[in-house]
């Protein structure tokens, strides 16, 4: 063969190679590429997988507080209730025991006047007895009652 054809055959062929090789080695840096792509993907997808997990978990806690201050919120509601029922039984027994001494206090200051008249009344019957000799008297000492200390 010619020298000429084959030197051109020769260098057809290394430019092949040569193109050949930058291909291999741009598919080789593009899948070098690619494979760090999808390793930051899978950091992102654990990470992402992690945070969810995390927020559940705090959304977990969250409906427990929820829940447990419900709870305690109706504890508290039912306690205020029945401090409200225990008032007003209480107010109302208060009423009515002031009513109740309102009513003795009536009675017995009607007693003690009812008392003092019959007391005057007695007297005076047993003075009238005795010839209504009385003067400088009283009608209990001349009725023959002793005085109480307090009278």
């Amino acid at each position: 063969m010619n020298d000429p054809v084959l030197h051109n055959l020769e260098k057809q062929i290394q430019k092949e190679s040569k193109l050949e090789d930058s291909t291999v080695k741009h598919s080789l840096k593009d899948l070098a590429s690619t494979e760090k792509g999808v390793k930051k993907a899978d950091k992102g997808l654990d990470k992402a997988g992690k945070t969810l997990a995390k927020r559940e978990k705090e959304e977990l806690s969250a409906v427990k507080a929820l829940n447990k201050a419900t709870h305690q919120h109706n504890i508290a509601v039912a306690k205020s209730n029945d401090a409200q029922k225990d008032l007003k039984l209480k107010q109302n027994h208060d009423a009515k025991l002031h009513q109740e001494l309102e009513t003795k206090k009536t009675q017995v200051e009607s007693a003690i006047n009812a008392q003092k008249t019959h007391n005057e009344a007695r007297e005076a019957k047993i003075a009238d007895m005795h010839g209504g000799g009385t003067e400088g008297r009283k009608p209990s000492e001349d009725a023959g009652f002793r005085q109480s200390a307090t009278a």
